[in-house]
């Protein structure tokens, strides 16, 4: 939702998401045993898990022109949830968290068609399922991977100052 309000020179938007992912992983594999003449099941390459993840977030942002300086501020609550149920393992891993991301946008006019900016803003990087996923992964001898259950997301505070040129 975006409204402009009643002096012309403030805008408010809002709005909400959803996201949710299932995901569920049944790998098995079989070698050829050549002495017996039979398929044998290679227990140390099996994966069996689900992994069903949520996200609710929700933002507030307001943008407000004052001459040549434009401000944006903006605040996104999110809650996240996920659970990891590893079958192979017979083992159960979850985590929840609610974060706050704070933006703020200031930009001005220093020359014709020519604007700076300088901006801040919290950002996240969820740990991959893979990451996440504790069975070791030997498909790939040259390649052997572990996930780890307890990683948490990494936040980021981004500073950024831009010179922004406008041509016709």
């Amino acid at each position: 939702y975006a409204s402009p309000m009643f002096d012309g020179k403030t805008r408010i938007e809002t709005g909400t998401k959803f996201s949710r992912r299932l995901i569920e992983s049944d790998f098995s594999s079989e070698s050829y045993d050549v002495p017996s003449d039979s398929w044998v099941n290679d227990s140390l390459l099996e994966n069996n898990y689900d992994y069903d993840e949520s996200i609710a977030a929700a933002y507030l942002s307001a943008t407000r022109e004052a001459g040549k300086v434009k401000i944006k501020a903006g605040l996104r609550a999110e809650y996240t949830r996920y659970q990891i149920d590893q079958r192979t393992q017979v083992s159960t891993y979850s985590n929840d968290y609610m974060e706050l991301f704070p933006s703020l946008f200031i930009t001005t006019g220093i020359a014709k068609e020519t604007d700076l900016q300088v901006s801040y803003s919290k950002r996240i990087n969820r740990p991959s399922i893979n990451a996440l996923n504790p069975i070791t992964d030997y498909s790939d001898p040259l390649n052997i991977r572990t996930g780890n259950p307890y990683l948490t997301p990494e936040f980021i505070h981004s500073f950024e100052l831009s010179a922004i040129r406008y041509r016709d």
